[in-house]
């Protein structure tokens, strides 16, 4: 499978993005953000699907996740330069970030 990472200079420009909105974050006290939209989600990560699905992006100062469901991992794997968790069929995804938002 080829790997659709971001080239250098598409990954220098995702940092400087997310350096800008984290500059943002803690000007305005914001500890996390949690980016539900796929553009924003795309903006910050270079992470893209189809969607049809929960998917979250949590940002901090000091980490950058995703939370997708387990098909989409190996999409996030080849497609992005984040860490990722995902939820089952069976499980809440909701659980699952509020889950991952508690372990933080």
């Amino acid at each position: 499978m080829e790997q659709l990472k971001p080239t250098v200079e598409e990954a220098a420009d995702i940092l400087d993005r997310v350096r800008r909105v984290r500059n943002t974050m803690r000007k305005e006290k914001v500890d996390l953000a949690i980016l539900s939209n796929m553009e924003h989600v795309f903006y910050l990560s270079n992470y893209q699907t189809v969607g049809g699905c929960v998917q979250v992006l949590l940002l901090t100062q000091d980490d950058i996740h995703i939370v997708t469901r387990e098909l989409e991992a190996t999409n996030v794997e080849f497609r992005s330069h984040v860490s990722y968790s995902f939820y089952n069929e069976s499980q809440d995804p909701i659980e699952i970030i509020v889950q991952k938002i508690k372990n933080r």
